[in-house]
């Protein structure tokens, strides 16, 4: 008897440790420190405390409640790990765009098929966008894209042949590069015109983890190599982002960032980037999101976020083999009467 109340004391006190755990990682406090390897376990901590939940409700006992008080409290962060039904709205005047990064176009042979650049491009063209977005793009691997007849490109490094592209049925104008100092990745602006109405569009790919087979917190070996890591990219994105808010700020047109941020929607970065901007997903979204090729686990690190004066009207995550990330699409209603 005595045992059995050990492990039940000992149970609750888990529930309770794992449930705080995860408000810790969703930054439901705002807390002024963060713990990077956190933000990107949440997925493993909603599902853990979900089965303690449906353990206690089993027993119909009063540990459950915590759970329902935690979910209710942190509502709107859940929001931004699964969405139950994304419903189109429909506008006369709607504007689609697409994000998505290539890879490069499998350039090294990462799936095994030689026809990938072909394929994008039949992709491309059945879902037919307005706007394309994409990053690690690759000129010499890259299809003509003959559908598109304005088409910009803007090198990682100055010469290069592999940076951020956007392509479009308008015209785009005013076209410059978005430098993050000291860092292999970058982005780019540009302007969309449509008779008498402009729109910014932003395209950015923020620092990567360039994370290895080895690094794992399983051995104590490279446990603490990889806590550093991404402590020093979470905070070299920080920079960037903080880089781009700066120039983004000089801008009083409406506005769209298509980006791969290589960090989740618990991220300081997408808070950052989020506190002008509306993120598509959260608002017409469904399911996980799941914007990366990590098996067995939901990874959305791929975002369009339009600036808060525009209507997203439907968003779509495509789960297609094309690339080591899945393409989004949201529509916009643009232009602005």
């Amino acid at each position: 008897m005595r045992k059995n109340r050990l492990i039940y004391r000992a149970l609750i006190v888990c529930t309770l440790f794992f449930l705080l755990l995860q408000l810790l990682a969703m930054d439901v406090f705002d807390a002024p420190f963060n713990f990077p390897i956190l933000t990107l376990l949440v997925p493993v901590l909603c599902i853990l405390n979900l089965f303690f939940f449906l353990y206690w409700v089993f027993r119909l006992d009063w540990p459950a409640l915590m759970f329902v008080l935690v979910f209710v409290f942190s509502f709107s962060e859940w929001q931004r790990l699964y969405q139950v039904n994304g419903l189109e709205i429909r506008r006369d005047k709607e504007l689609s765009i697409m994000s998505f990064n290539v890879r490069s176009f499998n350039r090294f042979q990462w799936i095994k098929t030689d026809n990938i650049p072909m394929e994008i491009e039949a992709f491309i063209q059945k879902e037919n966008p307005d706007i394309v977005c994409f990053q690690e793009f690759s000129i010499n691997q890259a299809p003509s894209f003959n559908s598109y007849p304005y088409q910009e490109f803007i090198p990682y490094k100055e010469k290069g042949l592999i940076g951020t592209s956007i392509l479009s049925k308008f015209p785009l104008n005013n076209t410059k590069t978005i430098v993050f100092p000291s860092s292999s990745n970058g982005g780019m602006q540009t302007d969309l015109i449509q008779g008498k109405d402009t729109l910014r569009i932003y395209n950015l790919h923020f620092e990567s983890l360039r994370l290895d087979v080895r690094d794992t917190l399983l051995t104590a070996q490279y446990s603490q190599k990889i806590r550093k890591k991404l402590s020093e990219v979470f905070l070299r994105q920080q920079q960037q982002v903080n880089v781009f808010q700066k120039e983004s700020k000089k801008n009083k047109l409406p506005s769209i960032l298509c980006t791969d941020l290589n960090n989740t929607a618990y991220s300081k970065s997408y808070k950052l980037l989020t506190e002008t901007r509306n993120d598509s997903y959260v608002l017409r979204g469904e399911g996980f999101g799941r914007t990366y090729r990590f098996p067995y686990y939901p990874m959305r690190i791929d975002f369009i976020l339009p600036s808060i004066d525009l209507e997203v009207v439907d968003f779509n995550t495509y789960a297609v083999n094309l690339s080591d990330h899945y393409p989004i699409r949201a529509k916009v209603n643009w232009p602005i009467d």
